[in-house]
């Protein structure tokens, strides 16, 4: 594809700072895009001119006239290196590339498609979903695991969600540059919120499109965690990020309330019917955990009569076993009995008779315990069912 514009029509941003691994990785992947009409400015941010030098080098063949690079000594950070290419961008669109991040192959394709097509208008620009992948360096070299989607993800993108989270990220979009030219520059203050801000401003200035193919890739590293005096892990990123966060918050509405001081009472009304509703489910949460307490309750009620009927059923099998033994050893001894009867002598008879007179009457005595199993045995079998078995 030839470039229509001295630039390319896509004006890609890469700030870095001495990770040569990574910037590898990145301008590695610019090249392997379908679609060729960019124009790459790469800020190397106080890194040493040398490794950026060799490895623009290395790619030179590939990267012909689309690069330009920018070097920064010393560092002016991220969001200040972005806004000098933001000054400098032309073409139609815009990307932010960071050096630790990465595209699929198809992702201009697909973007720069969906923006130039005439029922797309309307949107200031377009996002694809993308992946996160955490991974480590090791031995200068990137050990990458398995990527997974990333957390709520949307099929839409509405302004309300955006002023609560930011719900996208700079790797999986494409600006119009007459959008970006539009919002102006990032903030240089907000170090870990300014990427959401610039959003932020961009979903007020239009919509954003959404293309729901992963194209891209967040590429993650571990925070470093420091441990305090009193032996408990923290991490500065994340308390950094907390501060920012609410003296970003503290700003913006203060701003707003200066311009619109009316709008005091109306905020003020909605905010105690939210406190109002917060402690309403509060109450539900409390009612609900108590609900589920007497269900535990119940649950252990139910395995104790578990419990006691399997007992029950281990005693009523023994006892029937006990009580077939007996029977079968009495039966045995009134056959043998009878047996000697039949072949007993005159003279004997009588003592006999009166034997086998006082084994019958044994086995009468028995005849209350046979038939307290067989009132048992219903109850026998019905712990059996509740068992299992």
């Amino acid at each position: 594809m030839n470039s229509s514009f001295p630039h390319g029509k896509v004006f890609i941003i890469m700030p870095s700072q001495d990770r040569p691994i990574l910037l590898a990785r990145a301008l590695a992947s610019v090249l392997a895009q379908t679609y060729d009409n960019w124009h790459l400015l790469l800020i190397n941010d106080g890194g040493a001119p040398d490794a950026v030098a060799q490895l623009v080098k290395i790619y030179g063949a590939a990267l012909q006239n689309r690069i330009t690079v920018k070097h920064f000594s010393p560092s002016i950070g991220r969001e200040a290196a972005i806004n000098v290419a933001l000054a400098r961008s032309q073409g139609d669109y815009i990307a932010i590339h960071d050096d630790g991040d990465s595209w699929r192959p198809t992702f201009l394709e697909e973007t720069v498609a969906f923006l130039e097509n005439p029922k797309n208008i309307r949107f200031a620009a377009v996002t694809s979903q993308y992946e996160i992948i955490h991974e480590r360096i090791a031995n200068d070299r990137i050990i990458e695991e398995s990527p997974i989607s990333a957390p709520h993800w949307h099929t839409h993108f509405a302004l309300a969600d955006m002023l609560v989270s930011d719900i996208t990220v700079p790797i999986s979009l494409l600006i119009r540059q007459r959008i970006a030219a539009q919002i102006g520059s990032y903030h240089e203050n907000l170090s870990l919120l300014a990427d959401r801000d610039y959003h932020l401003r961009l979903m007020l200035a239009g919509d954003i499109g959404i293309i729901p193919q992963p194209l891209a890739y967040q590429h993650q590293r571990q925070t470093k965690e420091i441990e305090n005096s009193d032996g408990k892990v923290f991490y500065p990123e994340r308390a950094a990020l907390l501060d920012q966060q609410l003296r970003y918050h503290n700003s913006q509405l203060r701003i707003s309330l200066e311009k619109h001081p009316e709008f005091v009472g109306v905020m003020q009304i909605l905010l105690q019917r939210i406190a109002q509703q917060t402690q309403k489910l509060h109450t539900l949460e409390e009612r609900l955990q108590q609900m589920q307490d007497k269900s535990w309750h119940i649950q252990e009620s139910i395995q104790q009569n578990h419990r006691y009927l399997e007992q029950t059923q281990h005693d009523l099998a023994q006892l029937n076993q006990q009580y077939q033994q007996l029977n079968t050893k009495l039966d045995d001894k009134l056959e043998r009995i009878q047996n000697t009867l039949n072949h007993a002598p005159l003279n004997d008879l009588q003592l006999a008779n009166e034997l086998h007179l006082h084994l019958r009457q044994m086995h009468k005595l028995l005849k209350p315990f046979r038939w307290g199993w067989l009132l048992l045995r219903p109850f026998w079998r019905f712990a059996k069912k509740l068992a299992g078995k």
